[in-house]
């Protein structure tokens, strides 16, 4: 009886010890903050793919087949390729997520399992206390049938908070692991998004050529520079046309006397004037130039025939 009582109160404080230690409440919030990460990380990832999801059903309203090339030779099929293996990517991170979040949810099942049985215990303990302390007051109506019963509880719930020991020192070691593999994975996350950002910049570098209001200015810009060659040639054209009627008008024709010369000079200055102050154009400032120099030969020959005629 001496020998048995001692050792119950020594039992319910190793059971306690061992159950209410700084590591398990410690482990408890971890695993907390872990399903708090997780639930974040998951929130983003849905966010993620709710932007990946129009491009998806894009391409499968196209039947999957890549974009036509372009006017100057660009194929837009590599592109396609390289957002259909981030895409993969992407598929392969949110199932592996899927994957540790149900690791996590069984693992917090565990510890919550662990926390009932670690209540009851108490309660067990709690039980034989008053237990303890009844027999402690009466020591004549405790029999050693209940000594027996009661070491074998203690026997049993000191095993107990042994095996929970060492289920929680598994469960911190899975913790771990997962931990890691969390950071990993959110590492491939971000190189993955990445890539699809610098997937999209390069497409849309490819297909710029095709902007509507791109093509409309620069063939504006084609039609003004052809406009103003097409002026250009006109004005060189009729510097030329001016030019060969002048040359005739400079030789001195055969029998024309002095005199006559001089009106020819002064008819062919007189239509120079005529045709630099009208605004004309320039065919009819030719055919005006060209009929001015006919009637001043005619002039002169008219006159130097009736000067022959006598």
């Amino acid at each position: 009886m001496a020998s048995v009582l001692p050792l119950v109160p020594t039992a319910q404080a190793d059971l306690k010890r061992q159950t209410s230690t700084p590591e398990v409440a410690l482990m408890r919030k971890q695993l907390e903050k872990i399903q708090r990460d997780m639930e974040v990380l998951v929130y983003t990832l849905a966010a993620t793919r709710e932007c990946y999801e129009p491009e998806r059903q894009c391409h499968e309203c196209l039947g999957g087949t890549s974009a036509p090339s372009t006017a100057e030779g660009f194929d837009d099929e590599g592109t396609d390729d390289g957002d259909s293996k981030e895409r993969r990517e992407f598929d392969e991170l949110m199932d592996q997520i899927q994957t540790l979040q149900q690791q996590v949810a069984l693992q917090t099942q565990a510890s919550q399992q662990l926390r009932t049985e670690n209540e009851q215990l108490q309660a067990e303990c709690a039980l034989l206390q008053e237990q303890q302390l009844t027999d402690t007051d009466n020591p004549e109506d405790a029999s050693p049938a209940s000594l027996k019963l009661t070491d074998a509880e203690v026997a049993r719930l000191v095993q107990l908070s042994k095996d929970n020991a060492a289920d929680l020192d598994a469960l911190q070691q899975r913790l771990e692991e997962v931990t890691r593999e969390r950071d990993h994975l959110r590492q491939e996350r971000d190189t993955a998004l990445l890539s699809a950002e610098k997937a999209w910049k390069e497409n849309a570098t490819l297909a710029g050529h095709t902007n509507p209001g791109q093509k409309i200015k620069y063939v504006q810009q084609l039609k003004d520079e052809n406009n103003k060659l097409h002026q250009q040639l006109r004005d060189a054209e009729a510097r030329l046309a001016l030019q060969s009627k002048r040359q005739p008008l400079t030789k001195t024709p055969v029998g024309i006397a002095n005199g006559e010369w001089n009106d020819v000079s002064s008819n062919t200055s007189e239509a120079t004037t005529v045709a630099s102050t009208t605004t004309l154009k320039p065919s009819k400032m030719l055919r005006k130039k060209v009929s001015n120099g006919g009637k001043s030969k005619k002039g002169p020959a008219g006159q130097g025939s009736a000067a022959a005629s006598p």
